[in-house]
């Protein structure tokens, strides 16, 4: 909802950049409860924003205000009253528009494909954490078994795995941006049905950073 229509030129860029089809509307009657959750993502003006505050819409995620000039006080709080995730200058920081636009639109591609995460931590070294891992990923079905243990052994060395193509933590050097999961996928070692993300061989030396998978 951006009544500027140089918002709306920025907003068809980044659209266009990401693959996405943007549904333009000036009205925020438009904005019932069902059309403002099912939409992938949601873009307001200060305006907009604090028109659909005031309609008390239930709090959702990918919800962005945009505007052409540094937020004063008044569009901050009107994003914070719609429950806004971002405040974004354009077109400053048009790329982080495409990249909210990039996630909005994976998460409603992936929605079918999401499962659960499990965390499996050893008390001690020996106690057979990885092991009841490697066993909880081959009976999940099709998982992602993923080594965050810098001084193991490797996590693919246990499952037999450890000679097969593909990347492993070192091999990840993303610094900034978003890391798309069905490319990643292919480019990891998968062994009956299993993918994973294995620490190296205990001679080389690496830390995992900060990832969100």
């Amino acid at each position: 909802m951006l009544d500027d229509p140089l918002l709306r030129d920025e907003l068809d860029r980044a659209a266009a950049a990401v693959g996405v089809r943007v549904v333009h509307t000036s009205d925020s009657a438009a904005a019932n409860r069902k059309t403002w959750s099912a939409a992938a993502a949601v873009v307001l003006d200060a305006a907009a924003s604090t028109r659909c505050g005031q309609q008390a819409l239930p709090r959702r995620s990918h919800v962005v205000v945009v505007s052409g000039t540094e937020p004063d006080a008044s569009t901050w709080a009107a994003a914070v009253a719609v429950g806004a995730q971002r405040v974004l200058v354009l077109p400053a920081q048009e790329h982080q528009l495409v990249g909210e636009l990039a996630d909005a639109a994976e998460s409603v591609r992936d929605q079918r494909l999401r499962g659960g995460v499990v965390a499996v931590i050893g008390g001690r070294g020996g106690a057979g954490a990885s092991v009841f891992a490697a066993a909880l990923a081959q009976v999940a079905g099709d998982a992602l078994l993923v080594d965050l243990d810098p001084w193991g052994g490797g996590i693919d060395l246990l499952l037999g795995c450890e000679n097969a193509p593909g990347l492993r933590w070192p091999d990840l050097a993303v610094q900034g941006g978003r890391l798309d999961w069905s490319a990643l996928r292919e480019a990891l070692p998968r062994h009956r049905g299993v993918s994973t993300l294995s620490s190296p061989a205990p001679a080389t030396s690496w830390i995992p950073g900060r990832w969100r998978l």
